[in-house]
């Protein structure tokens, strides 16, 4: 006697529950990254755990200079930083820091009118 095996494939079709496609959360802006850093940096060194900005700069392997440039963010009025951490500000930290604008005069205002609010 030979031995045989039969494999059925039944066409018979689960419905899934339809559900609302969920937005993904937008991932955060690099300067809004950049601005959670001084704030942390900031904190570190209130609560003893760093001594100063260049430890901090050594232990994030960045140059005094770049530490300095991003704690220089910490000084931005309290509305900008809002829009910037909700991602509602589309500048570059460069244009923040005092370059010139994209395409413009250095007349153009850095900062929306929502951010003023």
């Amino acid at each position: 006697m030979s031995k045989f095996t039969v494999k059925v494939k039944a066409g018979i079709k689960r419905e899934k529950p339809e559900q609302p496609e969920k937005e993904l959360p937008k991932p955060p802006t690099r300067l809004a990254r950049q601005l959670a850093l001084a704030y942390l940096v900031e904190r570190l060194i209130e609560q003893g755990r760093i001594r100063n900005y260049a430890e901090a700069a050594r232990t994030l392997g960045v140059t005094k200079a770049r530490m300095s440039q991003v704690l220089n963010l910490l000084a931005l009025p309290p509305a900008v930083q809002e829009q910037i951490l909700l991602g509602r500000e589309p500048l570059s930290e460069r244009r923040l820091r005092g370059g010139r604008p994209a395409g413009g005069s250095s007349s153009t205002p850095l900062f929306t009118a929502s951010a003023a609010r």
